[in-house]
């Protein structure tokens, strides 16, 4: 479990899927094998290569096959998925560092792999409707702005989301505890992913946020400053952590010192980086705003921007 190379998850299993029907036929093995013989037959011949090797050796593939018979009209739509599993999804340090292995949300309905492929193709046609209604919604509000802009915001919208995991954790007897939600994101895309949790659920940033709370609260990452990651595998009293980290906003944001940021992959480490200035000012304000809401209006006054 929780195996990586070069920052890619090696444990899981792939499930490439379609609805079942007289018409479907299979076959894995050879590349060419597999295709020659859809090329000369139209169908597969139902059998599995079941020997591993490695993915040079004779590039090993999956097929499925649908025969459509005689098309003279358009067809219903023909579903495939291929999802991804892994369970436990992460692994998160608890306070004293004992650790805690989570999985993904969806398991707090479903059974086994197979329910959850079942679902999600029968879904098919009610997922579509509900992502054109929502896609409708996304560039009626973002269109507001520039037809540009909302395709932008759109495809931002996929990323945000498909880079999160919501996970839950099991009780003491073993049951889902479906009242123990974190969400897990890059903490670096936090920031920038804010505006699409805003948008779409707010509860999702405050899941997403407590998992850091948690962790630093307790010494986990003795720093005046947020944790980057929650440790390599991705899998803290909040009002004080908060306090902590706006004094090292406003000792530092004026001109930021040589680090990384979120486009570190990019540009890698950098000094003086206006974006980081920003957010320094923005997340001082909130501070602010923040103070006065819990009823601190001395801190408040403090943290705004004619007290600093």
């Amino acid at each position: 479990m929780f195996l990586l190379n070069t920052g890619k998850n090696l444990d899981g299993s792939v499930f490439y899927s379609t609805i079942n029907n007289p018409n479907v036929t299979f076959q894995s093995g050879s590349h060419d094998d597999v295709r020659i013989q859809f090329l000369d037959n139209g169908r597969l011949p139902n059998i599995q290569d079941t020997t591993p090797r490695a993915i040079e050796d004779g590039w090993p593939v999956f097929g499925l096959s649908h025969d459509l018979g005689e098309i003279s009209r358009p067809t219903s739509p023909i579903v495939f998925s291929i999802g991804h599993v892994r369970d436990p999804a992460i692994e998160y340090t608890l306070p004293g560092g004992k650790t805690q292995q989570r999985s993904l949300y969806f398991w707090s309905h479903f059974s086994t792999v197979a329910d959850v492929i079942s679902f999600f193709l029968e879904d098919y046609p009610f997922a579509f409707s509900r992502a054109q209604r929502f896609d409708a919604k996304v560039n009626r509000d973002a269109g507001t702005i520039s037809a540009d802009y909302a395709g932008i915001v759109a495809l931002s919208m996929r990323q945000a989301i498909g880079a999160t995991e919501i996970t839950i954790s099991k009780t003491s007897h073993g049951a889902w505890n479906t009242s123990d939600v974190l969400v897990f994101l890059k903490v670096d895309a936090i920031f920038p992913t804010w505006p699409v949790f805003l948008y779409l659920n707010p509860a999702l940033g405050k899941y997403l946020l407590e998992g850091i709370f948690r962790y630093q609260a307790n010494d986990l990452h003795p720093q005046n400053w947020s944790v980057r990651d929650l440790g390599v595998l991705r899998p803290a009293r909040s009002g004080a952590l908060l306090d902590r980290w706006t004094q090292t906003l406003i000792n530092d944001s004026l001109f930021p010192g040589y680090q990384l940021s979120t486009d570190d992959s990019f540009i890698g480490h950098l000094a003086n980086q206006t974006n980081l200035a920003i957010k320094g000012i923005i997340g001082i304000k909130a501070m602010s705003q923040i103070s006065h809401i819990i009823g601190d209006e001395k801190k408040s006054g403090r943290y705004s921007v004619g007290q600093l």
